[in-house]
Formats: structure tokens, sequence, C-alpha cells
């Protein structure tokens, strides 16, 4: 886990036989998020534990912890569940002064039996073991649960050899192991990408929801404007209502377009006949309008004429 440890957010781990922690480089996971040790059989919590110090969650229920080594800090916003435990309560109470939020644990994830001991100010359960008899518990634990049993009693050989079958099962769990978390890791990209699509049905769907809306909206709004009679949830019967009513306005405004272009057709026919017959009648009214000039100049002529004669009709008969 070293070439992650500035990249891991989750590391689950529950439900396996981990009962020791090793932490032998000092890793510190700097952006972890969830660590879930939890349904393991961890019997103490020792120092290797910091690697997590900066987690936001860290579940350690259900294990066989009796103590905690001190000093053990974590992040003040941490939250730690050691519930399920067997926890010394001296241990208990010396690790909650310096992270306070094991002393209140959700009661949906409290994994302690009903009827155990409690402290005052604690949702979780403690044990009130000596300090000595807790150290050979942890001891035993240790014993009970290590797949590799090394040399107890003072006849033991310091360099004990492990056999076919016990190295070949612990190639196999390693094997195991490694399945699992890269089943794991190909799950949760798998989660990433659900989350992802499921995130984006739900931006269409609400999309959709809101242009549903304004469908129906639009259709109210025309079937009022139509004057129909329509309930607040227009059905497909009322949207053919509004599609037959348009399509009759439709008709009859075609008919009058139709109408109007004939009578505009028939004016521009007159229009037309009139102007060609005014072209006609122009030059015969120019020469009737020349004919009258001519007339009225020879009238004009004529009565100058009348009038000389009269004159001399005149004279003649006063000489006469």
């Amino acid at each position: 886990l070293a070439p992650s440890q500035n990249s891991l957010k989750q590391l689950l781990l529950s439900y396996n036989y981990i009962y020791e922690l090793l932490n032998k480089e000092n890793i510190v996971f700097s952006l972890l998020d969830v660590l879930d040790l939890s349904h393991n059989k961890l019997p103490w919590l020792s120092q290797d534990i910091m690697a997590a110090r900066y987690a936001k969650t860290v579940d350690l229920s259900a294990n066989q912890i009796v103590l905690i080594d001190k000093p053990l800090q974590f992040d003040a916003q941490t939250k730690i569940n050691l519930s399920g435990n067997k926890v010394q309560c001296q241990s208990l109470d010396e690790f909650a002064k310096l992270n306070p939020s094991v002393k209140s644990v959700n009661p949906a994830y409290n994994k302690d039996p009903p009827g155990c001991t409690r402290k005052p100010g604690f949702s979780i359960c403690c044990d009130s073991l000596s300090a000595p008899f807790a150290d050979r518990l942890i001891e035993s634990k240790r014993t009970q649960n290590s797949l590799l049993s090394g040399p107890t009693g003072p006849g033991a050989k310091a360099n004990c050899t492990v056999d076919d079958a016990r190295q070949q099962m612990i190639s196999q769990m390693g094997s195991a192991i490694s399945s699992v978390a890269n089943e794991v890791q190909r799950l949760q990209k798998e989660k990433i990408q659900l989350t992802s699509e499921h995130q984006g049905l739900e931006q269409t769907v609400y999309q959709q929801r809101n242009q549903s809306f304004s469908v129906r909206q639009a259709l109210l709004a025309a079937a009022l404007n139509l004057n129909l009679d329509v309930d607040q949830d227009p059905s497909p019967v009322v949207l053919q209502k509004v599609i037959d009513r348009y399509e009759y306005l439709s008709k009859q405004e075609e008919l009058e377009r139709n109408k109007a272009v004939e009578d505009w057709n028939k004016y521009s026919t007159e229009i037309e006949h009139w102007l060609k017959e005014k072209d006609r009648l122009e030059p015969l009214i120019a020469k009737y309008d020349a004919d009258i000039s001519k007339a009225n100049a020879t009238m004009l002529d004529l009565a100058t004429q009348k009038a000389v004669l009269a004159e001399q009709l005149k004279i003649r008969s006063m000489n006469g």
C-alpha cells in the first residue's frame, strides 16, 4: 500500500482474519477518508494504526481489542468506532482523552451486546480487566489467531521452519486476498461509474419533467385561448381538441387568403384593362383638344368678321 499513501481514499478490510497491524515504514495515508477493519481478530491497538491518523472514519468494531497503546491521537475530525470489543476500561478512558469522538457511536453502528458495562459519558462498553491480565490476554489472542505460531517454550528453536502445507496455505491466502482486493477495486470503479450514470439519468429525468410541465402549461393556455373546457391535467383528448380547433382555424384562414388572392387578381386584371384604355384614349383626347382649340380660334375669327360687317352695315345705313 506504500505507493498509494498519497492517493488512497478508502481502505476496506472488514470480515478478514487480520490479527496484527504492521507499519514498519511509518506510512501515513494523508488523503484517506475511510478505514474499515471491522470484524477482524485484532487483540490490541498499536502505534501502527497511526497510518490512518487523518482518516475521517476509522471502524475497528467487532474485533477482540483489549488494550490500546498510548499515546494514540487521531485527527480531531476522525470518527472512531470501537464497539463490539472488550477494551480495558482504563485504557479506553486514556484513549478517549486524546480522541473524544470514541465516546459516542451512532446506535445504528454500535455492535456492543446488550447489558454490557458502559462508563459514564460513553456509548460503548469496556471491560474492567487489570492491566497485567489484559497483557496476558493480548498475548494469548496473538498466539490463537496467528497462522505462524512462533516458539513459545524455553526449549523451542529460535529459527523455526514452516512446513510446506502451512506455507502453501499462506500463499493461497495471499492470492485470495489479492483477488479480493482487485475485485473490491473493480467494484469501486463500477460504483463510481454507476454513480455518474445515475446522476446523469437523474439530470435527464429532471429536464424531461421540466419540459413536460412546460408542454402541459402551453397546452392549457392554448385550450383556454380557444375557449375549450379542459381540466388542469390535459389529456390526449384535450390535445386532439386543440389540434382540431387549430386545423379548423387554419383552414378558415386559408380560405380567406385564397379569396383575397382571387379578388386581387381580379382587380389587377381590371386595372390593367383600364390602363390600356387610358393609353388608347389619351391620343384621341389630345386630338379632340386640338380640334376644339382650332374651332375656338375659327369662331373667334368669325365673330370678329361679324363685328366688322355689322359696323360697315351700320355706316352704310347712316349714309344712305
